[in-house]
């Protein structure tokens, strides 16, 4: 039998050596690419709210190009979505991303909200705020009221596109309050999943073809939104959403990230989605639309079948469901309660910490009893009784009466 040359053993004695720390920094790196290295970040349930994993979420920095979620959604909320508005003098003056403005062109106030959601253009973020209240800094003051409305009290907006400026801030949690409100509009939801954006020109741009500055969304198929933002300052900031199919329950369900500053916001994302969310938890349904969670009290009528208006689907880790607490919250109501009106509030609890909750109807209206309809009647001098005299009349007599057939009936007792 030839013998194996020399440097084959040579070879063979030094991957003996190093393929075990090899295999310890190719065990470092994955365990690298499962982390989330973001300062400041969340993960939330779209439909429930519930916060699947944080550090620092409320944390102040400044949100770069994220501030768009805001602006967009105040441009929305306005009604103004289909009128047509000329772009003044100031729009073109904005620096940096841009859709490329020149006074006198003519857009709907929908494409504007397109353009900055898409191409994050800070000239059609002024030229919203212009079109919306007049000028920016009422705008900008439209923003900030919206953002305490919103519970997104660590946040400060300065302007409508989140160029620098060191009293412009809000946090990863505040983010996430504003971005679940915005995608809860059809043209938000829709815009931030569009790869791709085509607006008319003008004399010196035959068309308008911006791509989204979103790589998850032609990188990762379950990626369907929401907002990228950078500047020196703020770092790399993504506000991002994914969905998934749970295959035991069929149900499709949806988290959102939210990351500032981030090395890589891409990776953090996705783990954070992925590794730290759908890898983890599972949606439940913890209350079915229509089904009686509880009864309540209506003062002055009767009792309210109160029952949840659309399913609650919760994500939870396997057996984490047996560790709940659930609270039925009564509100006072006085009849009548008509149907669909809000009884109450269904709140689940882990270790006294509230995971979501959601409102309970009335099933059907719950009118005054006959008792106060009538005292109802006697206090208003209705039309059928002019005076609440007669009432107090029939009243007495009532007890006069009741009290002559109780005496005949004790004397009849005594004669026997």
């Amino acid at each position: 039998m030839k013998s194996l040359p020399k440097y084959f053993y040579i070879v063979l004695l030094l991957c003996a050596f190093l393929l075990p720390a090899h295999a310890d920094k190719l065990a470092d790196r994955w365990l690298a690419a499962n982390k989330v290295e973001a300062p400041s970040y969340v993960l939330v349930d779209l439909d429930s709210g519930r916060i699947l994993a944080q550090k620092n979420m409320h944390q102040r920095r400044e949100p770069a190009s994220t501030t768009k979620m805001m602006t967009c959604l105040i441009a929305i909320e306005s009604g103004k979505l289909d009128q047509s508005f000329t772009i003044g003098p100031n729009p073109p003056k904005t620096g940096e991303s841009s859709m490329y403005l020149e006074q006198g062109e003519v857009f709907t106030l929908h494409q504007l909200v397109q353009a900055a959601l898409v191409k994050s253009a800070n000239d059609s973020c002024v030229a919203i705020a212009e079109a919306v209240a007049g000028n920016v800094p009422d705008f900008v003051h439209k923003m900030n009221q919206k953002a305490q409305l919103l519970g997104a009290h660590d946040t400060h907006f300065m302007n409508p596109h989140g160029l620098h400026n060191p009293q412009h801030y809000t946090s990863a949690y505040d983010l996430s309050l504003i971005a679940r409100a915005a995608l809860q509009h059809p043209l938000f939801n829709e815009t931030v999943q569009l790869k791709k954006l085509v607006l008319h020109g003008n004399k010196h741009i035959p068309q308008r073809t911006f791509y989204s500055h979103n790589r998850l969304l032609t990188h990762w198929d379950k990626c369907d939104g929401v907002k990228t933002g950078y500047t020196h300052q703020a770092g790399r900031c993504l506000v991002a959403t994914a969905t998934e199919i749970d295959p035991a329950t069929g149900h499709k369900w949806r988290l959102l990230s939210v990351v500032l500053h981030a090395p890589n916001s891409w990776s953090d994302s996705i783990n954070l989605l992925q590794r730290h969310g759908f890898d983890q938890y599972q949606p439940v349904r913890m209350a079915k639309a229509g089904t009686v969670e509880a009864q309540v009290k209506i003062a002055q009528g009767g009792t309210a079948q109160a029952v949840p208006e659309e399913d609650l689907w919760l994500p939870l880790r396997p057996g984490e469901k047996d560790h709940l607490k659930v609270e039925v919250h009564s509100l006072e109501r006085t009849a009548p309660v008509l149907k669909g009106q809000i009884v109450a509030y269904m709140a689940w609890f882990k270790n006294g910490k509230k995971l979501a909750a959601v409102p309970l109807v009335a099933r059907d209206t719950v009118n005054k009893t006959v008792v106060h309809r009538a005292l109802d009647a006697m206090h208003n001098d209705g039309p059928f009784y002019q005076s609440k005299w007669i009432w107090i009349g029939l009243g007495l007599l009532a007890l006069f009466t009741l009290f002559r057939v109780n005496a005949g009936k004790r004397r009849r007792a005594r004669r026997r």
